[in-house]
Order: structure tokens, then sequence, then C-alpha cells
């Protein structure tokens, strides 16, 4: 199912606020959810308002609710997300730490009592739109085994990093330190898929291809993904179960969706002009572009220019959805009042 992208916006912010979210409530998570999806982050775009409106029913995310800031000085925040929306907490979050970075030349938050937050991408691209680097990370529900062990002990653990260029569009590393989410997983669940060995180990400890190994609904979550990279890839996990959990007081080893967020921006100006540092970001880009490819590659690419693609094909085409998730979308729709857009 492909279904425009206007036309996708206007049916999630409505969903949202006859749920009882305000409307800016509606209008930064709706927006949060599209650019994920027009980057290619199925798991972590539109799909989600079923969650969201499942936990805003259940009391789990409280709506109407504005961030506070429990304290602050001139270059550091700490911000409580008030179990609200967490892509408002965040949002709010990273205007303030790139309005202090514009003044100050750095700044850091960490947001706390945040649910989830969605693509940290998102994010950090608010920051280098300003001209600034973006460094954004988040520790998550317990579902990754450490490196030589199976019991889910951290998250999935993402985490961002965007620097501006002038001629290509931003360095934007976004992903998680499992070597894949949970949400691709349910994926290949829902399409009844294999998935490839590496990706998950079940309640035994040994590698699966079957998706239905991993469980992370309910009181009993079974399988554990893996972080990606080995021991290397589950020492950056862990630091970020570090960061987000105990200095985000986001928790470690928990059974909550929430996220403990480490915010991060820096001015550019404060180490050298600008302009010389965008013109060297390009001549890094170009470099890596101009490679010479290696053998079964047609290209090299910087990481985010793949997602840029994605989107400029998307923002053309529509967002394809698969049919029975958006058959549970029409259905939320209707139930909530909300009237289905048409597909072309």
């Amino acid at each position: 199912m492909i279904i425009p992208v206007n036309d996708l916006r206007s049916f999630c912010e409505n969903v949202f606020i006859k749920a009882g979210a305000s409307e800016e409530e509606a209008k930064i998570v709706t927006d949060t959810l599209i650019q994920a999806n027009l980057r290619g982050y199925d798991s972590h775009g539109v799909l989600r308002i079923i969650e969201y409106c499942g936990n805003i029913k259940k009391g789990v995310f409280k709506t109407h609710v504005k961030p506070v800031v429990v304290k602050e000085d001139t270059s550091a925040l700490v911000l409580d997300g008030k179990w609200g929306f967490g892509q408002v907490a965040v949002y709010r979050g990273m205007e303030k730490v790139i309005a202090k970075a514009k003044k100050n030349h750095i700044s850091v938050a960490t947001v706390l009592n945040c649910n989830h937050c969605g693509s940290l991408g998102y994010y950090t691209s608010m920051a280098s739109k300003e001209k600034l680097i973006g460094f954004a990370l988040a520790n998550s529900v317990a579902s990754v085994a450490p490196y030589g062990g199976r019991n889910r002990i951290m998250g999935t653990n993402a985490m961002s990093i965007s620097i501006p260029s002038k001629k290509h569009r931003p360095f934007l590393l976004d992903f998680a330190t499992s070597i894949v989410s949970g949400g691709t997983i349910e994926f290949a669940q829902m399409k009844k898929e294999k998935i490839p060995l590496g990706w998950l180990l079940n309640d035994e400890g040994r590698p699966t291809t079957n998706p239905n190994d991993y469980e992370s609904l309910g009181e009993v979550k079974h399988g554990a993904l893996l972080p990606f990279g080995t021991y290397k890839g589950s020492a950056i996990c862990m630091a970020v179960e570090a960061i987000g959990g105990i200095l985000a007081q986001g928790g470690i080893r928990k059974a909550t969706t929430n996220n403990g967020v480490f915010l991060m921006t820096m001015g550019i100006d404060f180490f050298r002009p600008v302009e010389e540092f965008e013109a060297e970001m390009d001549r890094l880009l170009d470099l890596v572009k101009g490679s010479k490819k290696a053998v079964g590659f047609e290209e090299v690419l910087y990481p985010g220019e793949l997602e840029y693609r994605k989107e400029e094909q998307r923002l053309k085409e529509g967002i394809p959805i698969e049919d029975g998730t958006w058959n549970r979308m029409v259905a939320l729709g209707r139930e909530l009042g909300v009237e289905t857009p048409r597909v072309p």
C-alpha cells in the first residue's frame, strides 16, 4: 500500500488529536514518524500510532503535557518529559541545546521520564540545519544480550551524529547498537520471513533464523538480539546504556519502552570558521565518494546518503505501508472517527 505523504500526515495528526493529544503534540509526533518513514526507518514510522494510541488509552502516555526544566546553567540542562510524548520532550530539549550552543559553543542535556522518542536522526538533523554538530543517544527496553551472553541486559540503544557540509547533504549517522532493531524482527514476523543468522538468539542461546523466537510484548519476553560488531558493538551498546540509563536516569535492564536520552550540540565556529569546516567536510565526502569500489559494490555511500535518496523518492511517490499494518491503522482511525485517506 502506497499512501501520499500529505494525506498520511493529516490522517495521523487527526488520529492523535482524537485520541486525546493536543494539536501541538500531534504535529510534532506525526512529523517525527513521517520523517522516519521517508528515510526508510519504517519500524519507527507511522505504524507506531497504533502503539502510541494504545498507550494513551492505558494512561502510559500523558497528553497535554509540557516538558519541565529541572535544572540548567549556561551550557547544560536536565529536562523532565513528565511521561508525555517522548518526541515532544526530546524535540524541546534539542531546541534548548541548540540555542545554548549558539551562545556558548557547546551544550548538553539529559531528558528523563521520557516515553519512546522515535528516530534520533530527526533531532540531530535539527542541529546540522543550524550549522552545528548534533549528537544524541538513548537507551531502551532490555532486549540485547552482551557479547558472549544470552540474557537480555541492554537495550537496542540508538545513537545519532549529524555533521553539516555545504555541497553535500549532512553526514547523518543514525542506528541502533544492536545488529537490527526489534521492529525489524517484528516486520519479519508480520511478513512470515526468515531472518539471517547472527541477528537473534533463542532462549537456549543458539543463533536462529526464526523471527518468532523473539517476543517483545507480554510478561514473558523471549529471545535476545545481538549487538553489532561482536565485542566492539557490545561495548558501545553498554556505553549508551550507562549514559542513557544511569546519567539520564532512563533505568538499566528495564522492562518498559521509555528512553533515557542524552543530547549534545557543538558550535563549529569556536574551533574554526564554518565555511572552512564545511569545505573540508565536502572534501572528506568527495574522497569517500571517489574511493575505488571494492568487488561487488557499485557505489561508495556515506552515512545518510541512502536515506536522503529514499526521502526524495517517497516524497514524490508516497510512503509504502504493509497491508496488514495499514488495515490496523484504518481500523484505529474508524474507531476514533477519523476519515481514511483515499489510496490511489
